[in-house]
């Protein structure tokens, strides 16, 4: 009987033991949020690391990507998953990700060929890591006062 309860107690002390030390275990997600505060349903791509076009390269990939939409007035977050931020700009050839902002109907109705050939984004933010970080990782569409200080193309 009291093989079994220091048995029973051994393994309760192990699993707490055990338990406290799992930091890693605990999958983390950097979250970057973007915000929709036009009136219309906007669509999001973000040309990172593993894209086929990387800043300084701004054209649009010849394949259409995949891409978050986001409702009028509403917002989606994207992750980076268990990889942070920094270490996604560190993988960049410089410290720039192109963000695109498209109207998501014109999406719907336009063959990819023809948004890629003649550019029909609404914007795109070129945005190092400061300016990210600056923004407390949220974008917002149109920008807000915040987001003055970043390029955006098409002026």
């Amino acid at each position: 009987m009291k093989t079994s309860f220091l048995t029973l107690v051994s393994l309760f002390l192990m699993v707490i033991l055990f338990a406290g030390s799992c930091e890693g275990c605990i999958e983390t997600y950097y979250s970057l949020i973007v915000k929709n505060q036009s009136s219309k349903k906007i669509s999001f791509y973000i040309s990172r690391y593993g894209s086929q076009h990387i800043y300084p390269d701004t054209l649009l990939p010849t394949d259409k990507p995949s891409m978050l939409n986001v409702k009028p007035n509403g917002y989606e977050e994207t992750d980076s998953y268990s990889s942070r931020w920094e270490d996604r700009f560190n993988a960049l050839p410089s410290d720039t990700l192109s963000f695109f902002v498209f109207d998501t109907q014109q999406l719907d109705t336009t063959s990819w060929t023809k948004i890629r050939d003649e550019y029909k984004i609404l914007k795109r933010y070129d945005f190092s890591l400061r300016d990210l970080q600056q923004l407390d990782f949220n974008i917002t569409y149109p920008p807000d006062a915040r987001m003055l200080n970043v390029k955006k193309y098409p002026k």
